[in-house]
């Protein structure tokens, strides 16, 4: 369901594919974007165009992704978010809030767009986020 897998100049992909629910495929990307950060990713692309099953997330399902996403980001952490355009609603609810929460984020219809955006990012140079730990703890238990 989801694979993880790194290309060059530091970009972690996280791919989502198969058929689950919003909820489902959240807990995997939340784990994997704890994963990577762990080992020192600052750029990472989230590519949901595989996935099925999603329907049409509602408001609070956008908001409350993107508040997790942000509740668990390292400092100089830069998120492409890749999904089909039917997904995306028109108001891109989830970039005003990455925007208020201070996650620098960018929405994409194809994974190419998001890794050229990625590269432009600056990438700050910080060591492995020890905090993730506790934060991989707590939503474990």
């Amino acid at each position: 369901m989801l694979d993880i897998v790194t290309m060059e100049n530091g970009i972690a992909v996280l791919a989502v594919h198969g058929n689950a629910s919003v909820a489902v495929v959240r807990g995997a990307v939340k784990a994997g974007l704890i994963d990577v950060q762990q080992q020192g990713y600052r750029r990472i692309l989230i590519d949901v165009l595989q996935a099925t099953g999603l329907g049409m997330p509602s408001v609070i399902e956008r908001v409350d992704t993107v508040r997790e996403w942000a509740s668990i980001a390292v400092p100089g952490l830069s998120i492409a978010f890749v999904a089909d355009d039917a997904l995306l609603d028109d108001d891109r609810i989830g970039m005003v809030v990455a925007s208020q929460l201070g996650l620098n984020a960018g929405v994409f219809t194809a994974r190419e767009d998001g890794v050229a955006w990625l590269r432009r990012q600056r990438l700050f140079h910080t060591r492995r986020a020890d905090m993730l730990d506790v934060v991989a703890e707590e939503s474990q238990g």
